[in-house]
């Protein structure tokens, strides 16, 4: 008797077991028909919409400037970090608030300005180009800056931003300056005027180009293998170039 209930409850058990197998299989080919991802714990690719409301800077090293050739870091060493809110973003468009930053704070001496990215297959965005006004200051001498308040025109930024497994590391930023804004700067220059910046440029197979009223006064800005990275700033605050604070031109 006990045999017989015996076999009796191992074929029920073995019974079960079949369905719940089945039923399984089914539930997995269906997944897989659907093409529905089992995998919870896998990376979502979320869109721009994931940058709203996060802050981010970007730094470029010395070593990244690729233009202008030659003297690319002696150049960048003057362009301001630049510090941007993402402020609103729709399936292919971003928005931004420019300003600069000094080490992790809103440098409230460059005015902000409102930018436009567009993304049409994230994580790629295009920011820009477009013009923009930053306080610029040579700090080599601690104790005697030089501060200046200059444009850098058709500024753009290149798949700059990370996404939410990964850091931005192929960015590009671009744009061009006017030596007439700028020249003071270059102090390793005996006498520095917009003619023996450019004299120095062009010794490095570097040449000024035209700026936008035909002068031959400007000079093209590139760094490569770049990315943003997001800052403990709650955001960047606007602020416009008539609300500067006069002690701005003095560091």
């Amino acid at each position: 008797m006990n045999n017989v209930l015996s076999t009796a409850w191992t074929a029920l058990v073995v019974a079960a077991m079949a369905t719940t197998a089945f039923a399984c299989t089914e539930e997995t080919a269906a997944d897989a028909d659907s093409g529905a991802d089992t995998n919870t714990s896998a990376s979502t690719i979320p869109g721009p919409g994931y940058w709203v409301d996060r802050t981010y800077v970007v730094t470029v090293p010395a070593t990244n400037w690729s233009k202008p050739k030659g003297i690319g870091s002696d150049v960048g060493a003057f362009v301001p970090r630049f510090a941007f809110t993402i402020t609103g973003s729709t399936e292919t468009q971003v928005d931004l608030l420019v300003g600069t930053a000094i080490d992790t704070a809103q440098d409230t001496c460059t005015p902000t300005s409102s930018f436009t990215g567009s993304s049409e297959t994230y994580p790629a965005v295009r920011i820009g180009p477009q013009d923009f006004r930053a306080r610029v200051v040579n700090d080599i001498d601690a104790e005697n800056p030089i501060v200046v308040y200059a444009t850098l025109y058709d500024l753009e930024f290149v798949d700059i931003l990370p996404t939410d497994v990964a850091p931005a590391e192929d960015g590009v930023l671009r744009g061009v300056i006017d030596t007439r804004e700028l020249y003071s700067l270059f102090s390793q220059l005996p006498d520095p005027t917009p003619d023996t910046v450019c004299a120095a440029s062009a010794a490095f197979e570097a040449p000024c180009t035209a700026c936008r009223d035909g002068e031959p006064y400007c000079i093209e800005l590139e760094a490569i293998g770049i990315g943003a990275t997001e800052t403990g700033l709650d955001g960047i605050s606007p602020i416009a170039e008539s609300d500067l604070d006069p002690s701005c031109l003095r560091d």
